[in-house]
């Protein structure tokens, strides 16, 4: 919750790594056990599938793979990244070029991993902080949105920071966890 919380807020790259949740770079030669890995590409075992299931579809967008593997974990099985392994991954244009849309979505899939998978309390501990984080951001838009040429990025970001305000992100998240 404290990682997710900082990170929400902006301040993880503060207190933990520029790259923060991801490894840096100079770590991405080495093969190692992780928490998760990527959508893009995935080698799994069938028994695991079979053993856990398939990918979570209640997740619009981001958080079904974080999902996947975290119920791998639960069910005893590893999570590796092995860099010896290529691919060119044509993609991941979803929101490149929205990234308050990505903002939202994320939020949106956060909250039902933690209803998913933590308390309650902890639940409502990371809808506190996107609260916080939405109203953080809504003042910082709020001028821009006004006037500029950057208005149009500010108004989005305002609308953004206004939905993360009042819980609009909360709906589809609540959905058949």
């Amino acid at each position: 919750l404290l990682s997710e919380g900082l990170t929400i807020l902006g301040l993880s790259r503060f207190l933990y790594s520029p790259y923060f949740p991801s490894h840096p770079p100079n770590d991405s030669y080495l093969s190692k056990s992780v928490d998760w890995v990527g959508g893009a590409c995935m080698m799994v075992r069938r028994a695991a599938i079979q053993e856990v299931g398939l990918l979570d579809q209640g997740y619009f967008m981001y958080g079904e793979e974080m999902d996947w593997c975290y119920r791998m974990k639960l069910a005893g099985w590893l999570v590796y990244y092995l860099p010896e392994a290529t691919v060119i991954h044509f993609g991941g244009g979803s929101t490149t070029h929205s990234k308050h849309l990505k903002r939202y979505y994320l939020c949106q899939s956060k909250v039902r991993f933690f209803r998913k998978f933590y308390s309650g309390l902890h639940s409502l501990c990371l809808q506190g902080i996107i609260t916080l984080s939405g109203l953080l951001r809504a003042i910082y838009w709020f001028l821009p949105s006004l006037c500029g040429a950057a208005s149009v990025q500010a108004r989005n970001e305002l609308m953004v920071s206004l939905c993360l305000i009042s819980g609009q992100y909360d709906r589809s998240s609540k959905q058949d966890v």
